[in-house]
């Protein structure tokens, strides 16, 4: 007798599908958000003193979810993780003259000094994550158009 065998009670079987696809999608949802995105790096900026670095990247995964510009503050031999950014998310911006969603939005980062951190940014972008502080680094986000 197995669990999908005839002679198994309802229930069994419907307790042993439930698990089976719950199974099914904790695995595909963790191949999802990381297997399927890419990463591309467009600006990578070390801190005075050289112990920290920002690396600015778009990230991009698939035609459903847009491109966005993502900022991770990392150690200097720290390699950027295939996952999203700790510090800073903004998704993609409308472009109001044609009706449509543009790309990534662009940003840049300078240090001020050691654990200073200034991002500079479109104004009119969707700010998705923008923490303030971070391992140390405090960080000021200025509005540009």
């Amino acid at each position: 007798m197995t669990l999908l065998d005839k002679t198994t009670p309802a229930p069994a079987r419907a307790i042993a599908l439930a698990i089976t696809l719950l199974v099914a999608g904790i695995a595909l949802t963790d191949f999802s958000l990381s297997g399927w995105c890419r990463n591309r790096v467009t600006a990578e900026l070390a801190a005075p003193g050289g112990a920290r670095r920002a690396v600015v990247f778009e990230r991009d995964c698939g035609a459903t979810t847009g491109v966005s510009t993502q900022i991770a503050l990392l150690r200097r031999d720290q390699p950027l993780a295939r996952g999203g950014a700790n510090l800073f998310i903004a998704g993609s911006y409308a472009d109001a003259r044609r009706g449509r969603t543009g790309g990534a939005p662009g940003v840049s980062v300078q240090w001020l000094d050691e654990t200073h951190l200034e991002v500079l940014h479109p104004q009119r972008i969707r700010i998705l994550r923008a923490r303030q502080t971070l391992r140390g680094v405090a960080v000021r986000y200025v509005s540009v158009d």
